[in-house]
């Protein structure tokens, strides 16, 4: 079954649940949101929460850094899974493969 995952198509077995796509992301459940159609999915529904074609699915995970008033927003990694972080710094040429890049 294909599925766009945060923004792009990804193939998938059938009856598949947000929490055996984590697993198979190398995602933790407690470190990430997830949204299904753009709406919230709560984590006690991730192992009930069956996907099914065509679903838009957005996953975020969160980490921390310093403090700046500067905002960047750079391009995801793993799996497209892009970070969140309050406030990160970064100068020019940082961030380019750096699992702490901010987006906010």
């Amino acid at each position: 079954m294909r599925v766009t995952l945060n923004g792009k198509p990804k193939e998938l077995e059938e009856d598949i649940t947000i929490l055996t796509l984590l697993q198979q992301l190398g995602l933790h459940p407690q470190q990430v949101a997830v949204e299904i159609n753009r709406d919230i999915v709560k984590r006690e529904s991730y192992e009930s929460h069956i996907l099914h074609e065509g679903d838009e699915v957005e996953i975020l995970r969160f980490v921390g850094g310093g403090s700046v008033t500067n905002v960047n927003a750079i391009k995801s990694i793993d799996y497209n899974v892009p970070y969140y972080s309050f406030p990160l710094p970064l100068g020019e040429g940082q961030g380019e493969g750096c699992p702490e890049r901010a987006v906010y």
